[in-house]
């Protein structure tokens, strides 16, 4: 009999051999409950399809769709949160997998609580070798309260971590769905679906999952050019759309502590030192959450200033998380 209580909720572009290694991690869980597989394809020009329809057949609860061409990443989001009609949503990544016996555990916390945070580890590319064993730092679970949602963020920041890894929550459907419906304007949503969950958890019962359930494929090193942009100006803009839900000072706090992290980056691409923990720190902080809409033009004018004047903009190198 098909369930619709978890699906999983893939958005996926040009991975076709990293897609079928986190399907075949998943379908060998899920067949136990025949919970489905929903997989949106931002227009990928390799074998993305043939992949999935080959798995397809083993497991005939794999449901696909395409864009004619590459939309963009939170229109491919969108879409793919639209593809389904189950109860709770686990949007994944393309190129991470789950651990052996994760589904088993996760589907017995989805009776009790409405949404869970997942905690994961970290691997090479080739997902053969440990990079961090345990992202989020807890050494037992965590219950959240309604109304305690604020701890979630500050369970991140201490483990020195951002919102922005898509599978770190699982939630119900209706919850997105209604968070998803006040978004019209998908420009700058690098991180649309952090903006979901995190509004979506607000007042909600949930549980941090201590042990590490999923295998974050870390990417090599890529060029920085569009990286600062991404995880200071998007991210802050995702921040700033939490506004009203969570406090100023939560927020600001979590800025401060995502422009610190990225000082070493600012650093060697704009060759702007800047203090940490500093007064500029704060500034840029409370600017950039309280006048999000003053992140875009003011970033441009940052980079023209001092970018174009750096000289290793061709060749500077970022690890991401």
């Amino acid at each position: 009999m098909d369930s619709n209580l978890l699906g999983i909720y893939i958005p996926t572009y040009n991975r076709a051999d990293k897609l079928t290694e986190c399907l075949e991690s998943f379908i060998k869980q899920l067949k136990k409950y025949n919970f489905p597989i929903y997989i949106s394809d931002n227009g990928s020009t390799d074998n993305t399809k043939e992949v999935v329809y080959n798995l397809k057949k083993r497991y005939n609860r794999i449901y696909y769709r395409r864009n004619i061409h590459n939309m963009g990443y939170a229109y491919n989001c969108k879409k793919v949160l639209l593809m389904g009609n189950t109860e709770f949503v686990w949007l994944f990544g393309d190129d991470d997998i789950i651990k052996r016996g994760a589904i088993d555990k996760i589907v017995k916390e989805l009776f009790k609580y409405e949404f869970l945070q997942i905690n994961w580890e970290i691997f090479d590319e080739s997902l053969k070798k440990v990079v961090k064993n345990k992202v989020i730092k807890a050494n037992k679970d965590i219950i959240y309260l309604p109304g305690l949602h604020e701890k979630v963020l500050s369970v991140l920041s201490n483990s020195g971590v951002d919102i922005g890894y898509m599978a770190q929550i699982i939630t119900k459907r209706i919850f997105l769905l209604k968070e998803l419906s006040k978004i019209d304007d998908l420009r700058n949503m690098a991180f649309l679906h952090s903006i979901l969950f995190y509004r979506a958890i607000v007042g909600k019962w949930g549980k941090l999952i201590s042990e590490p359930l999923i295998r974050y494929r870390r990417p090599p090193a890529q060029k920085i050019s569009g990286g600062v942009k991404v995880w200071l100006i998007d991210y802050s803009i995702a921040l700033s759309k939490l506004k009203g839900v969570y406090s100023i000072d939560c927020l600001i706090d979590a800025m401060e502590k995502q422009i610190n992290k990225l000082l070493p980056d600012i650093k060697r691409v704009f060759h702007f030192k800047i203090k940490k923990n500093g007064k500029t720190v704060k500034f840029l902080s409370i600017l950039l959450i309280i006048l999000p809409d003053l992140s875009i033009p003011l970033y441009r004018i940052f980079k023209k200033l001092f970018y174009l004047k750096s000289p290793l903009k061709n060749d500077v190198k970022v690890s991401p998380l």
